[in-house]
């Protein structure tokens, strides 16, 4: 009897360091899940903001000063996605 419920004790730790080690790995997963997630939407709204300074920029109706802002801003825009990795 004591070396049935030793072995079944051994067991059970054995099972709980796997259970332990799986949810660390499922945890670090997770982390690297929500970090891509915030960089593709930082990506993602720098494009949108990229798409709208290029519609004004296009429509032509700025002065000079106000097209070299937005040219400015765009080429700005265009290096941070350069930096997060993003191909354009």
């Amino acid at each position: 009897m004591q070396i049935k419920t030793r072995e079944i004790l051994a067991k059970i730790k054995e099972l709980r360091r796997e259970i332990d080690a799986k949810l660390k790995a499922a945890q670090e997963k997770s982390a690297v899940v929500q970090k891509k997630k915030r960089q593709l939407a930082a990506a993602e709204l720098k494009l949108r903001s990229m798409r709208a300074a290029a519609v004004e920029i296009r429509a032509g109706k700025l002065s000079t000063e106000k097209e070299k802002e937005l040219k400015e801003y765009f080429d700005y825009l265009k290096a941070e996605l350069d930096d997060l990795g993003v191909k354009i």
